[in-house]
């Protein structure tokens, strides 16, 4: 989209108003050149951890790994064709669930990490789960672009274990979004890790982390259409936003001019008749006078 009435009607939109426009342009033109990956999830799940693994950062310096809270804004990294966000941890506060929020209506594909070590999804978990619906136009979009994430598989005892937790997390997202068979993939990031130092390719098959990767890519190219489609709405928004705002504030302040017109028009009008009135009253008293 041509952008260049931006510059001429710049003095009527804000700052965040014209980035917002370059923003939502920018994602149309690049579309198709990168995937880009929003990790979302509750404080300490692993997101950290899987988004290293994610972009192969074996010492995981990229996205800081802690036992205290230490994202609070979006930070983006990319990588052959992925563009990984981590988000701060929902259900801290109002704030941070925002952050999140954008960030995930900006995405093309979603990964909510679970510690499956915990059990089922936990109640901050489904409270996540349900101010997502309030913030989603349609919540079943946000499934279908979402793959959820079971971390810390090797805290399980057994693979019958993960299937009975999954089986039992598909039934909440059922009970709150209404839609079956959500999603879901156990992955071992620390096992994935430890193949790719040590080059031991059956520690990287078992890990997950491949089959992950590529369900992020079935799952973008599946959407392709429905993703372009999102953009452009959003592109589209921004530029109706910003149109009706100009409108509002030329109306606005033609509203004031026209104010200002009809005060002028009346203060004209009662000097008129002030000025008519003393000159009736003078012409009084001269006549008067005259005949003394």
């Amino acid at each position: 989209m041509e952008l260049s009435f931006l510059e001429q009607f710049k003095a009527y939109l804000s700052a965040d108003d014209i980035t917002n426009i370059k923003n939502a342009n920018d994602e149309v033109i690049n579309f198709g050149k990168t995937i880009k990956v929003a990790c979302i999830g509750i404080y300490n799940n692993g997101k950290s951890s899987l988004l290293n693994v994610l972009v192969d950062d074996f010492e995981e310096k990229t996205f800081k790994v802690s036992d205290k809270r230490e994202t609070t804004t979006s930070k983006e990294v990319a990588k052959n064709g992925f563009t990984y966000i981590d988000t701060p941890g929902l259900n801290e506060n109002d704030q941070d669930d925002k952050v999140v929020f954008d960030t995930m209506h900006k995405s093309d594909c979603n990964l909510f990490v679970h510690n499956v070590a915990g059990g089922e999804f936990t109640e901050a978990e489904v409270k996540s789960l349900e101010k997502i619906k309030l913030n989603w136009n349609n919540p079943k979009d946000f499934i279908n672009q979402t793959v959820f994430v079971l971390s810390r598989i090797d805290e399980i005892g057994n693979e019958a274990d993960i299937t009975n937790t999954e089986n039992k997390m598909k039934e909440q997202i059922k009970k709150i979004y209404g839609v079956e068979n959500p999603m879901f993939i156990a992955v071992f990031s620390k096992r994935y890790q430890k193949g790719k130092i040590e080059s031991k390719q059956t520690l990287i098959d078992k890990s997950n982390i491949e089959n992950l990767k590529n369900e992020i890519k079935n799952l973008s190219t599946k959407r392709h259409n429905d993703i372009l489609k999102t953009k452009e709405s959003r592109l589209n928004s921004a530029v109706e936003n910003a149109r009706t705002k100009i409108v509002n504030l030329l109306n606005s302040k033609k509203s004031s001019r026209d104010t200002k017109v009809t005060q002028n028009n009346n203060y004209d009008s009662n000097l008129n008749s002030d000025i008519s009135s003393i000159r009736s009253t003078l012409s009084s008293k001269y006549r008067t006078l005259n005949n003394i």
